[in-house]
């Protein structure tokens, strides 16, 4: 049932062609079909279409009339145009008369303006319309199908319709040979002028027979002769030239015909990764390389003598007697490892006596560091913020920065765009080409015509308006690109011509320099340039134009360089958008998507997104800031919290890091650097990071200190122990933050400046300014005055326990009624011994010159002793217990440290792997803030606009007014080179998807030349009676006042037109030339600024070729476009090396010449930066190893970060680059401290890597996890919730990746690798606790008792300090033991004296146990002896030693 239905329809369609064959050929008007006869004949009647007013034809169904009944002038002439075809040695009759040969050659003169560069095209069309107008078998392929009485009254009968039969393989023969004709100076093709941008014979047949101006005042019908026809009819089927004919004097040029083009060379594919199957190159060879170190790390595992999984604690009774035989060795000897290094133990001697002097002096250290920071404050007066784009993101001598000035300077500065987008919300209820919308247009136009801005203050405010900035290439009207311009913007026009709007609308779409006609006002907008449909249409398919999605229009407004200027642009620029969010919000128009963009706006929605950000930055800072106050400080109880809290001090600390940035901001500020909004947000987070776990590490090494000992020597000893290691993290940081001036984009540049002056700032402020405020914090913590109000003094009672007992841990010198204030000053206090406060009496408990301090000449009672003897030190907090009782003595466990390592392994592996993956730009969407109105515009932008934004390539060098010169440029004629500017870039527009060029080019010189062809009529005319003026083309032709400016003979006696003077002088005219119907080749509005003469020199220096990028979705869109570009431009140069050079320009291209060099400028300065690390760290630890250690985790978090990039769809760009060389600097603070602590460990442990592992967590860990990692996640986390998306994707996941990947490779990989391998101790290094327990700080230098004064080894002796004394004088048995506060008191009596042991526990080294000391002698005195035992003896008392070690109680 179906078949047959189809076939019934079948039978149908062929019966209704043929009879629709038959009414075309009907025999009434044309009732004989053979050779010889004609269907029409001579001209009667006048067409009354003022715009098309061409003659009608008589219908004429004579026999043709002989040549010989002509005029010899007129058969002379008829060959001449129409051909050999028409030559007396062919035919002897025509259908034509002498009338008819002129209107038609008149009627084709339109079209030879477009065609006639082409050849094959231009006589192809010729041969066309003589076979129609003049071929004597005319009536076997015409039929007349219409007769009318002739409208002008002349009462005859006139053609009003007939039938064209042309066979098919003539009508493409036809239509391919002018298919590629280019019109350059509109990017377009000449088919859409003289065939409506027909892509296909037919439509291109049916365009030319519609009645038009300069055409046929009468209908031509062409039937598809592939179709069933009468056969009576004979379609006409003559030979035609192809655009590559084997005739040169027929063959187009290159530009106008891909078949006469050389075969372009196939560009190399660049980029293309190694892959091995799926899997990339340097993926495998990363998987090998890994699995053969994890089969040697297991296999060194499993070769051990002892288990896999067992424990390295286990102490044997044979190491327990090396270890003791070592440590007596160690005490005749303190340190059994190398020499010294000189420089670690310098700056150990430096910062012992800085830390000294400035807890002495506290008040006077804060005084001038106040002064020094005001004084860099002072540099705020000159504070500017930098918010031009160019400056911020473009190095001074980029070489697009350079072609950007010489282009704005030669060619004008590029037009400020305007433009909005209008589609429907729902397409598929709503239509868009409605008169409705239409009409929609006309109102939102003429509200942006009318719209007005004040500039300047009351006494000299302007209005401007749009009249006062657009372009206006014809000096009258602004340039407008939109389909309103089909009626010349104006709605009164659209209202005259209303019945067939939309008719009207598609023969524009098709035909944009359609000259208008009874029925159809003009297609040209009002300042002559036709209108590319690409540009005014978006979201179609091929020429599908009516089912466009979106109109898209567009204001090509002024740009300069002036300041006033662009005052007055930016001020209606605001209007503007102030006026578009108003049509946006009108409910009428709720149903359509209005999107808009203005030149301005980025740079002012980047702004706003900034400040209105301000309030989750501040949040965030607020967060971090509270955190650190309130975690600085410790309490054993809640009586205690408001004396023990550190509020004062974190707040102090954070002010610390913030004024380092400022004091930084002040002093560029003096010396004139702006400073940009990525300082302003990027360098306090990392002046914070750096500083507060310096901190951090400061505040926790203090606390760990016996609070017995004066505050000077604890700060003193502090700092010496402590400051090497902010000094390498520091100056490491800030070397290699140095280092990145190398890099001339302005944004990092000054972001390396900035963040070395301020890192280093903030470490001189904390080991001065922050070490004099810690020291008064101790004090007025000593005597019992609040945190926050040190006025009020608490009594000893208030803070009793529950038992009424004051808590000997906390009494300071306060409960004797007395006692150092808290700004450092010593207190005369009653009941002092011998100047020492009561607590340090009561706390003292080692031998100094001979005796106890605080002890009178009679022996104290053991347990006494034992009470003096114990240190006094805060209880480590919650956190530092976790570490050291549940984090470190994992690491004891051998299988978990192999399989932390190869864990970090494998990850270092897949970070790698991804680096290749980390795309490259930066997507102006996420830099804007989310509820910008660019957001939705640029998304319209990327999904409806048909063509991309238009590129130049400036050609400079040559002499275009030699023949050479010019056949160096052109491309439409036979003696332009092969391989010229113009064809080399119509062969790049063949293949638009891999050269992201689109739309033939603007030849200027192409387009000149054929200005000066006198062939056309109109175009190139001057005054007969002074040829230096020159007439333009709305001048009457045929007056006798002007003349062509070459006649026919000499302008072909000419090898590419005029050369030398006359050309610069026809070129001069050229510019001038107003486009029009009559010579839309003009050059006033399309070249009035693209070309550059030289007239001293006779010569050009520079000119532009404009064409158009496709459309650019993606940032790897925008970059492959410009590296297309480049190459395209390379091209040029090396056609013609040493005579012509060329570059592209495009407004975007110069933010995008930064991501050519990007990837290897990052890696040059992340390798010098951490080159400058690795050098700082062997220079100051003095070990290369060590060095190795500090820079392999830096390395590797950088590695992991970039892997991360690739996951989280972070793009590499400046920002993120900053950011890499941040983490860079931040990755230093954690793990540099670890590798400090680990080569510095006490001698009594130096042999064993898992005791220094631990012994180096348990010193730093805590303080890095709280002071760094901590603080950071809390203020990142704030950033999460930030409006703009370039803070959610560059801060806060760059920063918790940053942050996260620190911690576990600094405090997780890092002390499981130094189990397995790791650098020797540092040689002569000290710790804190053996310089509080001594009294003598490196290099000798001692403090008093009471903290008051120090004095060199120099002045008293090397060696000497504090010291045990087995017979009560110097000299006998004397120690100097950097591990002194190891030493254990008594527990158990023995009149023959005391015993020291020593044994090994869980790894670590104890210190020697004292044993027992005679009560009852009244001195100290007896000798040391050995105590036989083993070390089970002695476990409890060594498990107790390793707690006290590390601030633990028992």
């Amino acid at each position: 049932m179906r078949g047959a239905a189809l076939t019934l329809l079948a039978a149908l369609a062929c019966l209704l062609t043929v009879f629709v064959a038959g009414v075309l050929a009907k025999p009434g008007y044309t009732e004989i079909h053979a050779p010889g006869y004609c269907a029409f004949y001579d001209e009667c009647g006048q067409s009354v279409d003022p715009l098309n007013p061409g003659p009608f034809v008589c219908p004429d169904n004579r026999q043709a009339v002989p040549l010989d009944s002509n005029r010899a002038e007129f058969v002379a002439e008829l060959e001449e145009f129409c051909g050999p075809d028409f030559s007396r040695d062919r035919i002897d009759s025509v259908c034509c008369s002498p009338a008819q040969l002129v209107t038609m050659k008149k009627s084709l003169s339109a079209a030879q303006t477009f065609v006639y560069n082409c050849p094959a095209c231009w006589t192809n069309l010729k041969s066309f319309w003589c076979h129609q107008t003049c071929n004597p078998n005319q009536s076997l392929f015409w039929n007349v199908t219409d007769i009318q009485t002739d409208p002008s009254g002349s009462g005859l009968d006139v053609v009003m319709s007939g039938a064209y039969f042309v066979s098919a393989d003539f009508g493409q023969k036809l239509y391919d040979s002018c298919a590629e004709t280019k019109f350059g100076m509109s990017n377009s093709l000449a088919m859409d002028f003289i065939g409506g941008g027909a892509d296909n014979y037919l439509d291109f047949l049916r365009y030319m027979g519609d009645p038009k101006a300069m055409g046929s005042p009468f209908k031509i019908f062409f039937p598809d002769t592939t179709e069933p026809y009468d056969p009576v009819m004979q379609p006409l089927d003559v030979s035609l030239y192809r655009c590559d004919d084997e005739n040169p004097d027929f063959r187009c040029a290159c530009m106008d015909c891909a078949k006469s083009c050389p075969i372009p060379v196939p560009l190399e594919e660049t980029g293309v990764m190694c892959m091995v199957g799926s899997i990339s190159c340097l993926s495998l060879s990363l998987i090998i390389i890994y699995g053969l170190f994890a089969t040697a790390m297991v296999a060194y595992a499993l070769l051990r003598k002892d288990s896999f999984g067992g424990r390295d604690d286990t102490v044997s009774e044979a190491l327990y007697h090396q270890v003791e035989s070592e440590v007596l060795e160690s005490e005749k000897n303190r340190d059994t490892r190398a020499a010294d290094w000189v420089l670690y133990d310098y700056m150990q001697r430096f910062f012992f006596k800085l830390g000294f002097r400035v807890a002495r002096h506290p008040a006077l250290t804060l005084l001038f560091g106040l002064l020094a920071i005001e004084v860099c404050l002072l540099g705020l007066i000159w504070f500017r913020i930098e918010v031009d784009p160019i400056e911020l993101w473009v190095a001074p001598n980029a070489v697009s920065r350079t072609q950007k000035d010489y282009f704005d300077q030669n060619f004008g500065p590029f037009y400020r765009t305007q433009q909005f987008i209008v589609s429907m919300n729902q397409p598929e209820q709503h239509e868009l080409i409605t008169e409705s919308t239409m009409r929609f247009l006309f109102e939102v136009e003429a509200g942006i015509n009318n719209l007005h801005a004040t500039v300047g203050d009351s006494f000299s405010a302007r209005n401007v308006t749009l009249s006062d900035l657009c372009f206006k290439p014809l000096g009258e009207d602004c340039v407008v690109q939109s389909v309103t311009q089909y009626w010349q913007g104006d709605e009164a026009v659209f209202d005259k011509y209303l019945s067939n709007w939309e008719d009207h609308f598609k023969l524009c779409v098709t035909n944009p320099s359609f000259p208008g006609d009874a029925q159809h006002p003009p297609c040209l907008p009002s300042f002559q340039d036709p209108l590319k449909t690409q540009i005014v249409l978006g979201g179609y398919e091929d020429t599908d134009y009516m089912t466009a999605q979106a109109f898209v229009i567009t204001y090509a407004n002024l740009n300069s360089l002036d300041e006033h200027f662009l005052d007055m642009a930016y001020a209606w620029e605001k209007e503007f958008v102030r006026y578009m969010a108003d049509v946006v919000a009108k409910p009428e128009y709720a149903h359509m998507r209005i999107t808009y963009f203005t030149e301005s706006g980025v740079e002012v929605e980047l702004a706003r997104g900034s400040t209105s950000d301000i309030t989750t930055i501040a949040v965030s800072y607020l967060v971090m800031f509270l955190y650190v106050s309130l975690s600085l400080g410790s309490f054993s109880t809640m009586r205690r919290f408001v004396v023990d809290t550190k509020f004062t001090l974190g707040v102090a600390g954070v002010v610390i890091c913030l004024s380092s940035f400022l004091a930084a901001v002040g002093i560029f500020s003096a010396i004139g650097y702006k400073t940009s909004l990525i300082i302003a947000e990027v360098i306090p987070f990392l002046v914070l990071a750096v500083g507060v776990d310096n901190v951090f590490i400061l505040v926790n090494a203090f606390n760990r200190l016996d609070r017995s000992r004066p505050v000077s020597l604890r700060v003193a000893a502090t700092l010496a122990s402590v400051g090497p290691s902010i000094t390498l993290s520091a100056l490491s940081e800030s070397v290699a933050f140095l280092l990145g001036v190398i890099v001339t984009m302005p944004a990092v540049n000054s972001f390396a400046l900035y963040s070395a002056v301020s890192v280093f700032i903030g470490y001189l402020l904390q080991i001065t300014v922050f070490m004099a405020l810690l020291s008064a914090d101790a004090r007025r913590r000593e005597a019992r005055r609040v945190d926050c109000l040190p006025c009020i003094q608490l009594s000893p009672e208030t803070l009793a326990g529950p038992e009424g007992l004051v808590d000997n841990k906390s009494l300071t010198a306060g409960t004797a009624g007395g006692g150092p204030d808290y700004l450092g000053h010593e207190e005369e206090q009653e009941g002092a011994t011998n100047g020492m406060t009561s607590a340090e009496e009561a706390g003292m408990s080692i031998a100094h010159d001979g005796g106890p301090i605080g002890a009178s000449s009679s022996a104290s009672s053991p347990d006494q002793y034992e009470r003096l003897a114990a240190p006094v030190v805060d209880p480590p907090g919650m956190l530092q217990r976790f570490v050291e009782q549940r984090v470190s003595p994992l690491l004891a466990i051998r299988w978990l440290r192999i399989s932390i390592v190869l864990a970090f392994g494998a990850l270092l592996v897949a970070g790698v792997s991804l680096i290749p993956h980390v795309e490259l730009g930066l997507d102006q969407t996420i830099a804007l803030p989310d509820d910008s109105y660019l957001i939705p515009y640029f998304h319209d932008q990327a999904n409806l606009l048909m063509v991309g934004a238009p590129v130049y390539f400036v050609v400079q060098g040559g002499n275009a007014t030699t023949t050479e010169g010019k056949a160096q440029l052109c491309g439409g004629f036979h003696g332009c080179d092969v391989y010229s500017v113009a064809n080399i870039l119509v062969e790049e527009t063949t293949r638009s998807e891999e050269s992201f060029i689109t739309l033939n080019p603007a030849s200027w010189i192409d387009d000149y030349l054929s200005w000066l062809n006198p062939i056309n009529k109109r175009c190139c005319r001057v005054q007969r009676s002074d040829p230096s003026i020159f007439c333009q083309a709305d001048e009457d032709p045929l007056s006798v006042r002007c003349r062509t400016c070459y006649n026919m003979e000499q302008f072909n006696n000419l090898d590419l037109g005029p050369e030398g003077k006359d050309f610069l002088h026809y070129l001069d005219l050229y510019m001038q030339a107003i486009p029009g119907v009559d010579c839309p080749r003009a050059g006033a509005a399309a070249y009035g600024d693209a070309i550059v003469p030289l007239p001293e020199v006779t010569s050009v220096e520079a000119s532009h070729f404009r064409t158009y990028h496709t459309v650019l979705v993606t940032q790897a869109d925008y970059i492959h476009a410009y590296r297309q570009a480049l190459r395209v431009a390379d091209r040029v140069a090396e056609e013609y090396p040493g005579q012509l050079t060329a570059y592209p320009y495009s407004i975007w291209h110069i933010y995008f010449e930064q991501y050519l060099t990007i990837v290897p400028v990052a890696f040059v300065v992340l390798g010098a930066a951490s080159a400058a690390v690795f050098l700082v760290s062997w220079l100051i630890l003095g070990q290369f190893l060590a060095a190795v250690f500090v820079l392999l985790p830096v390395l590797m978090i950088v590695a992991n970060l970039a892997g991360v990039m690739a996951i989280w769809g972070i793009t590499l760009n400046a920002v993120s680059l900053v950011n890499l060389v941040m983490a860079l600097g931040i990755a230093v603070e954690f793990t540099a401290h670890t590798v400090r602590a680990y080569t510095t460990t006490p001698a009594s442990i130096a042999h064993c890597r898992v005791s220094r592992a631990q012994y180096a967590l348990n010193e730093v860990g805590a303080s890095v996890f709280s002071g760094i990692t901590v603080t950071k996640l809390l203020g990142v986390a704030i950033l999460g919730f930030a409006q703009s998306q370039i803070f959610v994707v560059y801060y806060f996941r760059m920063y918790v990746a940053i942050v996260a990947l620190g911690f576990l490779h600094g405090q997780i990989f890092l002390p499981a690798l130094f189990c397995l391998v790791g650098p020797a101790p540092v040689a002569g290094g000290m710790t804190a606790a053996t310089i509080v327990a001594s009294g003598v700080g490196p290099g000798g230098a001692r403090i008093d008792p009471t903290g008051s004064s120090m004095t060199d080894a120099a002045a008293g002796g090397a060696g000497g300090g504090y010291r045990w004394s087995s017979d009560g004088g110097p000299g006998h048995a004397d120690y100097d033991d950097e591990d002194a506060h190891l030493w254990k008191p008594a527990k158990h009596h023995q009149h023959s004296g005391g015993s020291a042991t020593a044994a090994t526990v869980d790894g670590f080294m104890a210190a020697p146990v004292i044993n027992d000391v005679d009560a009852g002698s009244s001195s100290a005195g007896g000798s040391v002896q050995q105590m036989s035992g083993t070390a089970d003896d002695h476990q409890s008392d060594l498990h107790a030693h390793r707690l006290r070690m590390y601030g633990a109680t028992e």
